[in-house]
């Protein structure tokens, strides 16, 4: 797991910097909703992200191994 030190982070993009200041004024049980929608919505970007790629290497593979069986180079 990675950690990020907030001294470390900077914002690009200014209003996205605004959004988390509001939502960190927001009341608890609202803040933690916010957060677990957020939460939810980075977990399947990363999943969608890691299929993908997993993906592509089997495509690679079931070529690598097409090629060897026609006699080409792999």
């Amino acid at each position: 797991m990675t950690t990020i030190s907030p001294d470390k982070v900077t914002f690009e993009d200014k209003s996205l910097m605004e959004q988390v200041l509001l939502i960190a004024e927001l009341e608890p049980e609202d803040k933690n909703m916010v957060l677990k929608m957020i939460d939810t919505f980075l977990t399947k970007k990363k999943k969608q992200g890691f299929l993908s790629i997993e993906r592509g290497r089997s495509i690679a593979q079931s070529l690598k191994n097409c090629r060897k069986r026609s006699g080409q180079k792999a």
